[in-house]
């Protein structure tokens, strides 16, 4: 009988959608493979079974030093159950740290050389850059063994931006993320906020998130200003945390909702499947949790063409992608997606349409890539 490989899955963030993601990955990886998670002790997802779990990271509640002292702890633990449990692979989902990041890995790297370490880019560089994190994401990306990318726009970039080999970068796909509420509390959710806000009979357009400005939110409101003020039979919901665009509240037009504030997976949930259409007008992203949760709520999408946005749909005709860089090209896609509601409520309906594409992104699928990219670097 052969032993399995063993590997260390470490997210400091597993909580909120990124538990979900860990959850995909995780959830019967056992039968292959021996894995230890390190996690958030505020993992909020469903329970994981036969795996070992030290939710060891509690650095989010804390403030300045006492999160950076909290993370660097939870870290140096995690080693000394690495080396106990003689873990091969250690697979790393994002650095809270980067400067000591840099430090520890190379570290174990220089005490190891046998020991892979895997690490999946979410994104190429935080949205919140520091002027040292290109320097620091070149150290790490140097001496990590595998790098995953969500699409192949980012694993290109990656690997023009930091000269990495091209053997290195693997696509893996982010799977679709699924919340399991009550539906009928979402009924309820969403029947409170047609009343409060008279949806019935609108067609209701959505912009949903904690807003940046790397995610274009502002454009998507001056678009929405100059070109579809008057049109009473439709409604923006801009609704998620401002996080520092400026936008002026009194000078919007009735049509357009604007909800600043946190919010709940539920309300989050109720806006999108009320929606007939999802706008993510971003800047630049890799890919969008927001994007992958409503293909599973089956929600038409306008996309731009950065990052991997527009890439499931290459798997089936549920959207519209325009080109940040064109003036009026969101505009004009904005206009042939609200052309019709029957062609926007055809495409909601389409279940053939949306079960290809959420095959090519379906939990069983990546986890088995995952699996062959370890298996591929136990052998190196």
């Amino acid at each position: 009988m052969s032993t399995k490989l063993a590997v260390a899955f470490i997210d400091p963030m597993s909580y909120n959608n990124l538990a979900v993601y860990d959850y995909g990955i995780i959830n019967g990886i056992e039968k292959n493979i021996q894995l230890t998670f390190f996690c958030n002790s505020k993992y909020n997802y469903k329970p994981i079974y036969n795996t070992k779990i030290h939710s060891i990271f509690n650095y989010s509640d804390k403030k300045l030093l006492f999160k950076i002292k909290s993370y660097i702890i939870s870290i140096i633990r995690a080693l000394i159950i690495i080396k106990k449990e003689k873990i091969a692979i250690i697979h790393i989902l994002w650095f809270r740290l980067p400067f000591f990041d840099v430090f520890v890995w190379s570290l174990v790297k220089f005490l190891n050389p046998n020991i892979k370490i895997v690490h999946t880019a979410h994104n190429i560089l935080p949205h919140k850059k520091k002027p040292a994190d290109t320097l620091f994401y070149a150290l790490i990306y140097k001496i990590t063994d595998k790098i995953i990318c969500h699409t192949d726009n980012s694993r290109k970039e990656l690997i023009a931006k930091f000269h990495l080999p091209s053997a290195k970068v693997t696509t893996i796909p982010h799977g679709i993320l699924e919340f399991e509420l009550d539906d009928s509390t979402l009924s309820k959710k969403i029947a409170s906020l047609r009343q409060k806000y008279s949806l019935n009979k609108k067609i209701i357009i959505s912009a949903l998130g904690s807003q940046h400005f790397y995610k274009g939110t502002d454009l998507l409101i001056d678009t929405w200003k100059e070109n579809f003020a008057k049109d009473n039979d439709k409604i923006l919901i801009i609704a998620g945390k401002n996080i520092g665009i400026k936008i002026d509240i009194n000078g919007l037009p009735e049509n357009i909702i604007y909800i600043n504030d946190f919010l709940t997976q539920e309300e989050f949930n109720a806006i999108l499947r009320m929606s007939h259409l999802i706008v993510l007008p971003y800047r630049k992203i890799s890919q969008s949790g927001v994007l992958l949760t409503a293909i599973s709520e089956q929600i038409p999408f306008l996309v731009s063409n950065v990052g991997g946005l527009a890439e499931p749909l290459k798997h089936g005709d549920v959207g519209w992608e325009f080109n940040i860089n064109i003036s009026n090209d969101l505009n004009n896609k904005l206009k042939i997606a609200l052309n019709s509601k029957t062609e926007l409520l055809n495409i909601k309906s389409n279940e053939n349409l949306w079960q290809g594409i959420k095959k090519e992104y379906s939990w069983p699928r990546i986890q088995n890539q995952i699996i062959d990219l370890y298996k591929e670097l136990s052998l190196t």
